[in-house]
């Protein structure tokens, strides 16, 4: 075989069996952390997140961040610059006293 005729490069031979493992791994360990994961009831939680706060309560989640951002609201428990919790038991106090929200 002359220079001219050779392949620039090997080809290295890849066991697709390695392949597969590797990327079957990483799925089965995201399905792992799923499968682990469970969480409480909602009555039984100290803090909820606003998705949670509308499900419990039956308000919209847009009228719950709105309440959630006056400066007077008793319930609200902020998590870093952004992040906006509902203390579960003083929010239920705040819906039995009030009437109209």
């Amino acid at each position: 075989m002359s220079k001219h005729n050779a392949p620039k490069y090997k080809r290295r031979w890849r066991d697709p069996s390695s392949y597969y493992i590797k990327y079957f791994w990483r799925y089965k360990a995201i399905n792992r952390t799923d499968n682990t994961i469970q969480s409480c009831p909602l009555w039984e939680k100290l803090n909820l997140t606003i998705k949670e706060a509308a499900e419990y309560s039956n308000i919209g989640e847009n009228r719950l961040r709105e309440l959630l951002e006056d400066p007077r609201c008793t319930f609200a428990l902020s998590v870093g610059n952004k992040k906006k919790l509902v203390k579960r038991k003083l929010f239920e106090k705040y819906i039995e006293n009030t009437n109209w929200i």
